[in-house]
């Protein structure tokens, strides 16, 4: 099957661009870059952002920041290019993740199942995940469905069904990405992927960002997140395994 891979990225982003070359060049996996929605020139007047209005996510905030709006915008048009091309599939990565050594595998095999769901979250990140209905997609990989709130948006593969409602959906909103997409709601179909096959750079344990680029593992937010480690309960499954990463090095 061939995969619909698109990298969000700005245009000036150009080592991280590199090192995205690289590491799906490194997978064998083709890609199109997509220029990010940039936060410095976007009208937020022309976009569906809609401050204090109450949506999707049980995390949601009255207001968001410039880069978040951008963030959404840059995704939701994927979105759309997805509907637009009529693709069964889309995946769709940020320009700052890792990538394990089965990505090709794994991503090839979900691509063929997408249509059984709505939306499948790729990537790791460290807290503790619940998630119910765990079952194998293949031996040793298994998906879960979300049963709260996930963060990061860096790594997922939509249908072409949620694609779709992601899009009405989001018509309005006020939610930042991650928290609409990976939110469970009624009609909503999105699960995990236990051993995940990607993660942003900034989660890393320090030992590991050690070897990437600091373009790629800098970032406050990902200090905040790796604070809360263990606070999380767990109802059935605990996804906080590193994932085994390629070296760049």
């Amino acid at each position: 099957m061939e995969l619909n891979c698109h990298v969000i990225s700005l245009a000036s982003a150009v080592e991280r661009r590199a090192f995205m070359t690289e590491q799906f060049g490194k997978a064998g996996v083709g890609f199109e870059y997509f220029d990010a929605v940039d936060a410095d020139t976007l009208d937020i007047d022309k976009t569906g952002y809609v401050p204090n209005m109450n949506l999707i996510c049980t995390k949601r905030r009255s207001e968001l920041d410039p880069s978040e709006v951008a963030c959404f915008e840059s995704h939701r048009k994927l979105w759309e290019r997805c509907i637009h091309d009529d693709s069964d599939h889309i995946a769709i990565f940020e320009d700052d993740i890792v990538l394990t050594t089965d990505f090709r595998d794994t991503l090839r095999l979900l691509a063929e199942r997408i249509g059984d769901h709505d939306a499948i979250k790729l990537d790791w990140i460290p807290l503790k995940v619940m998630l119910s209905g765990i079952g194998d997609i293949y031996p040793g990989r298994q998906l879960g469905s979300l049963t709260g709130w996930m963060q990061s948006s860096a790594a997922y593969i939509l249908s072409n069904a949620g694609a779709r409602k992601l899009l009405i959906d989001s018509q309005r909103y006020c939610d930042v990405l991650d928290g609409f997409v990976f939110s469970p709601r009624p009609g909503w179909d999105v699960k995990q992927l236990v051993e995940p096959i990607a993660a942003q750079g900034i989660f890393l344990p320090e030992a590991i960002r050690a070897r990437f680029p600091s373009t790629v593992t800098n970032g406050q937010r990902g200090q905040l997140v790796r604070q809360t480690l263990g606070r999380c309960t767990v109802r059935e499954h605990e996804a906080t395994q590193n994932p085994d990463l390629q070296d760049q090095t």
